[in-house]
């Protein structure tokens, strides 16, 4: 008899018996096991209709625009239309100033101790790596405050890094100044990368918009997809509340955590806010009562009543 044979008939002598269990065996797993099972059941329906709600929410957006990956990509009337925004100036100010931070975060973990080998010469060949780069800066049409502060950055980590390796060691205290003496030219680059980027931006969504009726952009919704670290203040929510005069996350204007190319997801999301504003408004009155847990006051009365930590609370369970 070979695998398959053998599986079915063994879950064929496991039905039978089953089937031919005594009442009472049955009754007592049925009262033991079950007791949730209807409720299962019933919460299962539960989320169907909302996975429906939620399918039928994406027929009816107005227009939709997720950022992600460095692309704009507009959703409307059934089209996608995506549009790369970053500009090699944009990564080009955002890799040079990377050079410090690389240095700073490959030695951060070694403070005051001996450097190994093995760091020493990751740290002179990225050195090699950089200053061959910065022969191109030439190349990219600077003008000459903005080619000093990228020069002036290759050069400073240069000594900084000449000394470690030379004494194979570094402090906290020096590792800590040589990042700082950098925070200015990091903040120069940011802002000439920022400019290049939503400058392309705000160019593209100019010509979106000319061709939108005054009642489509009103109703425009926009889902910003990034990491986690930078969402506080994050550069395009700035420009999209400002573009839509609407400061608030979670109205017309969306953040995500998440890895680019998640647009599928991002869409999802869009409608899941979608959905539950209805729910808030019709349920509380509150148009943002389900962007709080809805658990959570029930959780701030819990911990006013019974000291977190202390236990001996009766449960009927």
């Amino acid at each position: 008899m070979n695998k398959v044979s053998k599986f079915a008939y063994i879950t064929l002598i496991l039905s039978v018996a089953c089937q031919f269990a005594s009442p009472s065996v049955k009754a007592e797993s049925a009262g033991q096991n079950d007791r949730m099972k209807i409720w299962d059941e019933v919460n299962l329906d539960f989320r169907k209709f909302y996975a429906d709600a939620l399918s039928e929410k994406r027929k009816k957006f107005g227009p939709v625009i997720v950022c992600s990956g460095g692309e704009i990509i507009l959703y409307r009337d059934g089209k996608r239309s995506a549009v790369n925004v970053v500009p090699e100036k944009f990564s080009f100010f955002k890799t040079v100033a990377h050079v410090p931070l690389a240095v700073y975060v490959a030695l951060d973990n070694h403070c005051d101790e001996q450097l190994s080998n093995s760091t020493l010469e990751q740290l002179s060949a990225f050195k090699r790596k950089y200053n061959l780069a910065g022969e191109s800066f030439k190349n990219w049409n600077l003008n000459e405050k903005t080619l000093e502060v990228q020069q002036s950055m290759l050069d400073d980590t240069n000594i900084f890094l000449d000394r470690v390796i030379k004494e194979k060691k570094v402090s906290r205290q020096s590792l800590d100044s040589f990042a700082y003496s950098m925070k200015d030219r990091i903040y120069k680059n940011a802002d000439d990368a920022v400019f290049y980027e939503l400058g392309k931006t705000d160019n593209q969504i100019a010509l979106w918009k000319k061709d939108m009726s005054e009642e489509e952009w009103n109703k425009l919704k926009v889902i910003v997809v990034s990491p986690h670290m930078p969402r506080n203040q994050n550069r395009q929510m700035i420009y999209f509340q400002a573009l839509l005069k609407d400061k608030d996350e979670g109205n017309r204007i969306i953040y995500m955590d998440g890895d680019p190319n998640q647009e599928e997801k991002a869409l999802n999301l869009l409608s899941v806010h979608e959905l539950d504003h209805d729910v808030a408004i019709s349920f509380f009155k509150d148009p943002w009562r389900m962007h709080r847990d809805l658990l959570g006051d029930a959780g701030k009365k819990f911990v006013k009543m019974h000291k977190p930590g202390n236990g001996g609370i009766e449960l009927d369970l």
